[in-house]
């Protein structure tokens, strides 16, 4: 089997590179091609890095507030088992119990 290339997410460099991620929606892929590939199968791993970006990287910001019941949700990570993206995340704070207090 020929491989055609390959999708590197590019790691943030630095403390800031990394803050930047962690509180935005900043991504940074390398796609790597092999010399003779034809034209379309540049155009299928265009697409496929723009499906993987969108499936696995925007979700929305990772870190979340919600000012009705003063809670924070923070997304830790999102695991992919059979074609289910599932989040992982940890909420502080909110009213616990589950309507609105006046």
């Amino acid at each position: 089997e020929q491989s055609i290339g390959k999708i590197i997410k590019k790691k943030p460099e630095g403390l800031k590179g990394k803050f930047k991620e962690a509180v935005g929606d900043h991504d940074t892929f390398i796609l790597e091609l092999a010399n003779n590939v034809e034209d379309a199968r540049v155009a299928n791993m265009i697409a496929t890095l723009l499906l993987m970006d969108y499936i696995f990287f925007e979700g929305g910001s990772p870190i979340r507030f919600n000012p009705v019941d003063q809670s924070c949700q923070c997304n830790c990570w999102n695991w992919y088992c059979c074609g289910c993206l599932c989040p992982c995340h940890c909420q502080c704070g909110g009213n616990q119990g589950g309507g609105y207090q006046q």
